[in-house]
């Protein structure tokens, strides 16, 4: 065994490998993070800004999981910044993922977990990813994504980008059917959507909460008028 101690290294990127070569993990700068390999396969590139990070690889040698993260701040002051730690379903993509993202302040941060097919659309990405941009590509793409070759995210738990605090659940097609925030004004509210996205049923719903905005209006002016009582009797 061939033992070595380093007290600092500098290096671009980490391979680690089994025994036999296999690889196992990579650690690496955001100039040589490697593209996703699904299938025993190479795709082309990863979506999203360039990032640094560490990927896991399975026994086959495709890609598991992994941690990234990046972020940046022009000359103008806009920044953008990413952390994004996923868990691959097997010869597929992420199922489990712990994600935060934030675009100049607007920001989400939260829990997703994903359903995906049985098998990866793999001939198909791949066909995609030789493609030129174009209305072809982009027909394609989209008809992928309705007929669920990708799957669909099932649930939310986490800050959506309107600053809520947001349980979201998803029906098998990946269109809401629940929601649970808490609101800008700090009340909290459940929405039942059909599956046309129309919000069908609320609790509390909209006349309880006119009543609701109504009382707290009533005790607001009685908190001033006991004020003003109590100023007068200082006099």
């Amino acid at each position: 065994m061939v033992s070595e101690r380093f007290e600092e290294i500098d290096v671009q990127r980490v391979n680690v490998v089994d025994a036999d070569g296999t690889l196992r993990m990579v650690i690496s700068g955001k100039a040589k993070l490697p593209d996703p390999v699904i299938g025993g396969r190479q795709l082309k590139g990863r979506q999203g800004p360039k990032v640094a990070g560490i990927i896991f690889y399975n026994d086959d040698g495709d890609e598991c999981g992994g941690l990234v993260f990046g972020g940046s701040r022009d000359p103008g002051g806009t920044y953008w910044a990413v952390m994004h730690l996923s868990f691959d379903q097997f010869a597929n993509d992420q199922i489990l993922v712990l994600d935060y993202q934030d675009e100049n302040g607007r920001r989400s941060y939260g829990l997703r977990l994903h359903d995906r097919p049985g098998t990866y659309p793999l001939n198909d990405v791949l066909k995609l990813t030789s493609m030129p941009e174009g209305p072809e590509k982009d027909r394609l793409l989209k008809e992928l994504i309705d007929s669920g070759a990708f799957g669909f995210v099932r649930m939310f738990l986490g800050r959506n980008s309107e600053g809520q605090p947001t349980i979201a659940l998803n029906d098998s097609k990946g269109r809401p059917r629940l929601r649970l925030n808490v609101d800008s004004a700090d009340c909290p509210r459940i929405e039942v959507l059909d599956e046309h996205g129309r919000v069908v049923h609320t609790l509390p719903s909209t006349d309880e909460m006119d009543r609701m905005a109504e009382l707290e209006r009533q005790v607001l002016e009685l908190r001033q008028e006991v004020q003003k009582l109590k100023d007068r009797a200082r006099v």
